[in-house]
């Protein structure tokens, strides 16, 4: 016989794995397979041998189903984070056994209802064209209302039946008036108000790059870092190998570059920040178009009395490589 001791919890952080406790009646192979409850597809399949009792995360295997990313549409949106259903079959060549079903979202931390995952203050400030994500968890077939009231124009009304209880609010300036000086948004739970947000808009600085992560409780944050302080492209060439028929093989790889400063900013910001660094995805919002970008290092300026100013990061991106 095949016994599963343990399981993961539904809808446990993702980031602390996905852990099943397995045993059987004596030593033997373990062949285990991730399928996804929807469509019956094997996802992933771990083999473990000469064991009679082991532990498994099929964390790496389901954590592409569950990946978010922030939205770059030009109009506001309200929508339901997915959430997965996925089970594992266990053999070891005599018996076989099924977990029960198991829920997984995005979420790096505990679901809590009425969490939300931004660390960002409820007041905020936005430049006109750029847009933000807001995340927040309620109960399951909730009636969510997003009211977007603009300094300007007509208000914007927003509702979502919610499936799953894992909500996105997509907030962009550009659906409104070029005019715009403030957006009041509230989120209503079941006609009970969950959460007021202000957001100011102020001017967009040449240069200015909006950025673009998954916080640390696994959900889209955003923060423009107004001073372009420099960008550059790398790059290195290499010899491979040299031969009579092909000649020289070179390989030639190249990547930009950008480093970027904030504004004035108090310590709970700096710290706000610095999750960039940690992040398993950035992006950055260029003039070229939304790129993805790998954080390299980040410096915090202070000033002669030793107080925080400012923080500064380089991003890379846009790798290639040509031989040549």
């Amino acid at each position: 016989m095949i016994y599963i001791n343990s399981q993961p919890r539904d809808l446990a952080p993702i980031n602390e794995g996905a852990i099943f406790e397995i045993e059987a009646d004596e030593v033997s192979d373990f062949t285990i397979d991730i399928i996804d409850s929807k469509n019956r597809r094997v996802v992933g399949t771990k083999v473990v041998k000469g064991v009679q009792r082991t532990e498994v995360d099929v964390a790496p295997y389901i954590e592409n189903m569950v990946s978010i990313s922030p939205s770059w549409a030009e109009e506001c949106q309200l929508k339901d984070i997915d959430i997965v259903s996925y089970y594992i079959s266990i053999t070891n060549g005599m018996d076989s056994e099924v977990s029960e079903p198991i829920r997984a979202s995005c979420n790096r931390r505990e679901v809590r209802i009425d969490d939300f995952y931004s660390e960002l203050s409820t007041e905020r400030t936005i430049g006109y064209s750029e847009c933000d994500d807001i995340c927040f968890v309620t109960i399951a077939n909730a009636t969510v209302v997003a009211q977007i009231t603009p300094s300007v124009g007509q208000k914007r009304v927003l509702a979502l039946d919610s499936r799953t209880g894992i909500v996105q609010l997509h907030v962009a300036t550009k659906e409104f008036n070029r005019d715009l000086k403030w957006l009041k948004v509230e989120i209503l739970v079941d006609d009970n108000l969950m959460q007021s947000m202000q957001y100011t808009i102020v001017p967009r600085y040449s240069g200015a790059v909006r950025v673009a992560w998954l916080s640390e409780g696994g959900m889209p944050e955003r923060f423009t870092l107004p001073m372009l302080i420099s960008k550059s492209r790398v790059v290195e060439r290499k010899s491979l190998f040299t031969n009579k028929i092909m000649g020289e093989m070179i390989s030639c790889k190249s990547v930009k570059k950008i480093t970027l400063r904030s504004q004035l900013l108090a310590d709970s910001d700096a710290d706000f920040l610095s999750t960039i660094l940690s992040s398993p995805k950035v992006w950055l919002e260029l003039a070229e178009g939304v790129v993805e970008a790998q954080p390299l290092e980040t410096e915090m300026v202070t000033s002669i009395f030793g107080r925080l100013v400012s923080a500064e990061f380089t991003f890379e991106y846009g790798g290639e490589e040509v031989l040549l």
